[in-house]
């Protein structure tokens, strides 16, 4: 079993994405039947949907697609984390179809830089770890396939078989409680 623990989804054409007009290869649709057909090509069978936007909307949008079939097990969308009622937001999110699947509040973090796979190993250990391909971003560096193929390449390189699994799968299920079977 692989879950993907973080990719994305976006339309350009429907929502404006300004990080978005410095990356010509990335400012297209990527969408949900092309992130399955991935998917199942490379056995990856659950997923994390990450928000993209600071947006409600958006988020609204991923819990309705989490809710309509068995890929995307979570969804990480976005709130206010400044404003009064976030709790309240955070409910309601809850409330609506997919919101079972809401497994947690992210913050815009592209400007940060990205870490190396083995420094995190070293800090933080195979049982607080796990894959995500940040599709379709990875695409400006390799392909999803590619990007799955060196991360396993990189865990067989460092770990034994069951904190491989753990990192390829097993604390996307646990942290995020995807429910999924094992």
């Amino acid at each position: 079993m692989i879950v993907d623990a973080h990719h994305h989804l976006w339309d350009p054409r429907l929502r404006r994405h300004a990080w978005l007009d410095t990356l010509p290869q990335l400012r297209r649709p990527f969408g949900s039947s092309e992130f399955a057909q991935l998917a199942a090509e490379h056995s990856v069978t659950a997923s994390v949907l990450v928000q993209v936007l600071a947006s409600t909307e958006e988020t609204e949008e991923f819990l309705a697609l989490a809710a309509a079939g068995p890929l995307v097990a979570g969804v990480i969308g976005w709130a206010d984390l400044t404003a009064l009622d976030v709790a309240d937001q955070i409910a309601r999110l809850r409330q609506l179809p997919g919101g079972a699947r809401l497994v947690g509040i992210r913050h815009l973090v592209q400007d940060e830089p990205d870490p190396y796979a083995n420094r995190l190993l070293d800090c933080f250990g195979p049982g607080r770890l796990m894959f995500g391909s940040d599709w379709p971003v990875c695409t400006l560096a390799a392909g999803y396939g590619d990007v799955l193929q060196l991360a396993t390449a990189v865990l067989a390189a460092r770990l034994g078989p069951a904190d491989s699994d753990a990192v390829l799968a097993g604390n996307a299920a646990r942290i995020y409680r995807l429910g999924l079977a094992r």
